[in-house]
């Protein structure tokens, strides 16, 4: 067998493998897969196992680094011009914006996936598309228009025979009619989605169903249905390595054990519970998504920014060249012209020279505007895409910010005025709730705009890490850890000239009882 033959056989040994939901074994035959078309540079090929590996580890819970593998096969599809490719990226990647709660962010990207699926009339891509983008109005509680695309994805599946897509279709149409309180019909449609699952041996989707339908019959305070259907949910789970399915299982079973007084059985499920969600909810998580953001975007401005330098330089050479060729052709005609009238006399020489003078000062004056109006062009253009660049910056800075609603839900009468220079700023105001306390400070980091904003995020990163990772406690003490942090981030010297960053910042630590610290 050849090497390519191989590289073809290990991937679909890994797909089968996640499939049946063993993960470990699936990313290690992706990523010898992976290796063997490296070796050969087949970039199709690299982008599609980079794109399963991330599929892979996104489906253990592991958002940080599937981002990273969906980033770096987004770029290879992007140069290689392979739409197909592009909109398999931005879907992957809308998902773990989604299960982070970034809602714009996921619409925005699942709305550019779904336009180039319809360009290239990829009726699987477009069923998926179709799902998230209802999916995005159901957490906006849009049920008209999240119902809208989910029956454009059931009548599509149908039209095709897509039976799994049906079987999606069917669930979340389901869970409009559960968020409607529709609790009949919801149960209907998930039977059906549930029963397909069944057909196809999709023991993921069976579980996730079955999830569902525990769910649906909690909420109606059916605690045997529950727990019949959670612990169906649970078998079918096992195995798989799926982190996602296993909290909301676990969790849900705890309830219900608690209802019913079944304490041994409700320990044994919130300790299961427990142990998934520190996975899912690190810190470090939804850190890595927006360092993964800021470096995807900090690296296609560069090369924007490396061709429109290359397209100067060859307007710079171009110009050399057309001048030299043009005071070669003069030098000629000069000298033709001077052998040939020598007999003149030296009134009318005089004349002609300053014919010719004159003639070519006029042609050096509009070469030097043409030049000029070219460059100016070339300025406004990359005016524009920096301009674009930092406006991009600005939506993930705003992104690290707690929001008016973190804000009330923790601290009913307060209030944000935050008033920044420049488009992105040094200045942040940050919230944690973190045990029996809420965190907040407010920040303003040495330098501004975009340098500033890179100081933020490295500001606002360590108060996080200082609470929520280090679990210190008292305002003073946790600046001097953002201190430390700061120090080592930096690599800061107590030498005299070198740099001193930092930021100047107050914080408050409050908790119900009416006590409050600050430094």
């Amino acid at each position: 067998m050849t090497k390519k033959g191989a590289s073809a056989t290990l991937n679909n040994i890994g797909i089968s493998y996640k499939d049946q939901g063993d993960y470990a074994q699936a990313i290690n035959y992706f990523k010898r897969s992976l290796k063997i078309s490296e070796e050969f540079g087949d970039k199709y090929k690299i982008s599609t196992h980079l794109n399963n590996i991330g599929l892979t580890l996104k489906s253990q819970g592991n958002y940080a680094q599937g981002i990273i593998y969906y980033t770096r096969s987004l770029k290879i599809s992007e140069e290689l011009g392979d739409k197909h490719g592009i909109a398999n990226s931005l879907e992957n990647i809308a998902i773990i914006y989604f299960e982070q709660k970034y809602y714009d962010k996921y619409y925005d990207y699942s709305m550019r996936s779904l336009k180039i699926r319809e360009e290239i009339d990829d009726k699987k891509g477009i069923i998926n598309s179709l799902l998230n983008i209802g999916s995005y109005f159901t957490e906006k509680k849009d049920y008209d228009l999240a119902m809208d695309y989910f029956s454009r994805a059931l009548k599509l599946s149908e039209d095709v025979g897509y039976r799994s897509d049906i079987a999606g279709s069917l669930f979340k149409i389901g869970e409009v009619y559960y968020k409607k309180k529709e609790y009949k019909i919801a149960e209907d449609y998930y039977h059906r989605s549930l029963e397909i699952y069944k057909e196809l041996d999709d023991k993921m989707n069976i579980a996730i169903s079955q999830f569902l339908l525990a769910n649906l019959f909690y909420t109606q305070n059916n605690f045997n249905k529950a727990i019949f259907y959670c612990n169906k949910a649970l078998v079918n789970s096992e195995g798989l390595g799926a982190s996602i399915s296993l909290k909301n299982i676990s969790t849900l079973l705890y309830k219900c054990y608690k209802v019913k007084k079944n304490y041994k059985n409700a320990l044994k499920m919130h300790e299961l519970s427990l142990d998934t969600r520190d996975t899912l909810e690190s810190v470090s998580n939804q850190k890595e998504v927006i360092r993964q953001e800021y470096k995807y975007a900090y690296e296609k401005q560069a090369a924007v920014d490396s061709v429109a330098n290359a397209k100067e330089q060859a307007i710079k050479e171009e110009t050399i060249k057309r001048q030299q060729v043009e005071l070669s052709s003069e030098k000629k005609m000069r000298n033709t012209l001077f052998s040939g009238l020598g007999i003149i006399s030296i009134l009318l020489i005089f004349a002609i020279n300053r014919f010719w003078v004159t003639r070519r000062q006029k042609n050096t004056i509009e070469g030097q505007k043409q030049i000029v109006e070219e460059q100016k062009e070339l300025v406004e253009e990359q005016k524009k895409d920096l301009t674009d660049s930092i406006h991009y910056a600005e939506n993930i800075q705003q992104s690290l910010l707690p929001t008016i609603e973190d804000l009330k839900e923790v601290l009913p009468d307060g209030f944000v005025l935050f008033q920044p220079k420049d488009i992105v700023s040094g200045d942040f105001y940050w919230l944690q709730h973190h045990k029996d306390k809420v965190y907040f400070a407010v920040c303003d980091c040495t330098g501004h705009g975009v340098p500033g904003a890179f100081m933020s995020m490295i500001g606002s990163s360590l108060l996080d890490e200082a609470v929520v990772e280090k679990g210190v406690t008292k305002p003073n003490e946790i600046f001097f850890e953002v201190r430390k942090g700061f120090i080592d981030a930096l690599k800061q010297t107590e030498e005299s000239g070198t740099q001193k960053d930092g930021m100047d910042a107050v914080l408050c630590s409050w908790n119900k009882n009416g006590n409050l610290e600050y430094a």
